[in-house]
């Protein structure tokens, strides 16, 4: 980690380092990182270690984004108030919603803010500077609406509401050495944002938006675009006609068809930088499901040989079936309950992946290739917040450990029960 600093700041970078524990947040700061991702969660926390820790950021000029967001899903909390906010959710899509409704800990122990309330208090009072972030993507936030909550849960720490607001707009531009941003003043950019009351002394005035501007120009056309988008959707797509068998993989020798959508194709991680492969090739024979000594021909199988690499914070590799008529348009399957598949291969581990339109993470099930065919079935209930009356992909994947992987997929069904 030093190593890594120093290297950064070498090259004029600042280093900004991931923590989620208190040790490691120690160490980082200790190592000469410029600021923290995280706080962390504890049902307590002595005087002793907050006291040292406070004057050790103190120390070290650096800068630290809490995160309450993110801590509050951890500890099983939910951010009530702007899920109650009928003009926010109005710009929400359905999966935007069941996401932000989601959270990762099973049950609400909100005993477990109690530390990072303290930290942010003692942090506050030593004048560390304190920055709103939410890290959006993950589950129980959702990008936008979240900050106006983290600027609340600040409050809730111990910030003022001035403090707050700084903590969302001229902190950040200060620490990240960004010119002419963060202020309403003469020659900065004019990103601004006219509220209904005082964020001043009323933080949740934020929330009461009147207009938008960016680079001087107002951005009420892209909020009606949005607000009618969420409004379509919620007079819902027409069902997709499911095939009376329920298939939807029609692999032959010289095609990969589907009877409705876009179909099937490659999926990997280059999309977003990373550097895993995938080939695919049709095989001659039966499908998986007959033969003698559980051997059967593969017509309508595909072979898939993956490569996953290093190089994406989670590599995959497979293939990917698109129901809308292109790919990534959601359709509609909420007549479909399972989906259903017959798969052999190396006896590793991979996983059915499914998102849904509005949706940043796909919910994931696992499955493994044993050497024999066998059946798969997976309730669609338990791909846990995927709308399926929007579903954008259904993807077979290998990852994200490295190393070579190789299934044969036959037989693949969206069944009504």
């Amino acid at each position: 980690m030093k190593a890594l600093i120093e290297a950064a700041h070498k090259r004029g970078k600042l280093a900004v380092v991931h923590i989620s524990k208190q040790a490691d947040a120690r160490t980082a700061l200790e190592a000469g990182a410029d600021g923290l991702v995280h706080l962390f969660v504890g049902e307590q926390i002595s005087a002793g270690d907050l006291d040292s820790f406070a004057a050790l950021a103190r120390q070290k000029e650096a800068f630290v984004i809490p995160t309450f967001s993110l801590m509050e899903s951890i500890a099983g909390l939910t951010s009530a108030d702007i899920m109650g906010e009928p003009a926010m959710q109005a710009l929400l899509n359905k999966q935007q919603k069941s996401e932000l409704a989601k959270g990762y800990g099973k049950q609400p122990k909100p005993e477990l803010m109690t530390a990072p309330k303290a930290v942010t208090a003692a942090l506050r009072k030593a004048g560390v500077p304190l920055l709103a972030g939410t890290d959006a993507g993950n589950a129980g936030t959702q990008y936008g609406i979240s900050l106006h909550h983290e600027m609340l849960a600040l409050t809730q720490a111990g910030l003022a509401p001035a403090e707050a607001l700084a903590a969302a707009t001229s902190v950040p531009a200060q620490v990240f050495k960004l010119p002419s941003r963060g202020r309403i003043a003469k020659g900065y950019k004019a990103d601004l944002l006219l509220v209904e009351g005082d964020p001043g002394t009323d933080i949740a005035a934020t929330r009461r938006i009147v207009e938008v501007w960016k680079d001087g120009a107002t951005v009420s056309g892209l909020r009606e675009a949005q607000r009618a988008r969420v409004a379509q959707e919620t007079a819902g797509l027409p069902a997709q006609a499911l095939p009376a068998d329920g298939r939807i993989s029609l692999f032959g020798k010289d095609k990969l068809a589907s009877p409705f959508g876009a179909g099937w194709m490659p999926a990997t991680d280059a999309f977003m930088g990373g550097k895993s492969t995938v080939s695919m090739k049709a095989l001659d024979g039966g499908d998986g499901k007959g033969g003698q000594g559980g051997q059967g021909g593969q017509e309508g199988a595909l072979q898939v040989d993956a490569s996953v690499a290093p190089g994406f914070a989670y590599p995959f590799a497979g293939l990917a079936f698109m129901p809308g008529a292109q790919p990534m348009q959601p359709a509609n399957l909420s007549g479909a309950k399972v989906l259903r598949f017959r798969v052999r291969g190396d006896g590793q581990r991979y996983g059915v992946s499914i998102m849904s339109r509005g949706g940043n993470i796909p919910a994931s099930q696992p499955f493994t290739a044993e050497t024999e065919w066998r059946e798969v079935s997976l309730p669609l209930d338990g791909f846990k917040g995927i709308d399926t009356a929007a579903i954008t992909m259904i993807s077979f994947n290998a990852g994200p450990r490295p190393g070579a992987y190789q299934f044969q997929i036959a037989d693949v069904r969206l069944l009504a029960q």
